[in-house]
């Protein structure tokens, strides 16, 4: 299963029902449930998603987590304090991609880490994937389908 599908499922199944009416705005708590299903199901399919773990990989997830933290206290982010913020590193030295879901829960793949040249570069994906889960867009994006 795509994160796209599980993504679809999971604001079908949870947002959309509850948002009986069209100006009615999904709440923060759904995103943190969708961002929780979605951690659950990424994080039990190791085949698709071989995240490394975070005990055996330290050092990498205190400089992504520190720069993390640092984009979250620049006082630009809305649900800096709201969102869980969990940062995981899915290893394919071929994939080139980092992605965000609902809640604050960010994915960034080895291959993009290695191609990156700078703590800049890194910043500069990782701010990227903290505003699209920040600004809500997998929730806006689903809600604006199911009105077409």
């Amino acid at each position: 299963m795509t994160i796209r599908m599980i993504l679809v499922a999971a604001i079908c199944s949870t947002i959309l029902p509850g948002c009986a009416s069209p100006g009615r705005a999904a709440s923060i708590d759904q995103d943190e449930r969708i961002g929780r299903q979605m951690e659950e199901q990424i994080l039990g399919s190791p085949r698709e998603y071989p995240v490394l773990p975070e005990s055996a990989h330290v050092e990498l997830y205190d400089y992504l987590n520190g720069i993390k933290d640092r984009i979250l206290a620049s006082g630009h982010v809305t649900y800096a304090d709201e969102f869980a913020w969990q940062l995981y590193v899915i290893h394919d030295p071929d994939e080139l991609n980092a992605f965000a879901t609902p809640g604050g829960y960010i994915y960034v793949y080895t291959g993009l880490l290695n191609y990156l040249e700078s703590e800049d570069e890194i910043a500069g994906v990782l701010g990227h994937e903290i505003a699209h889960a920040d600004l809500r867009h997998s929730v806006q994006q689903m809600r604006q389908q199911r009105r077409l």
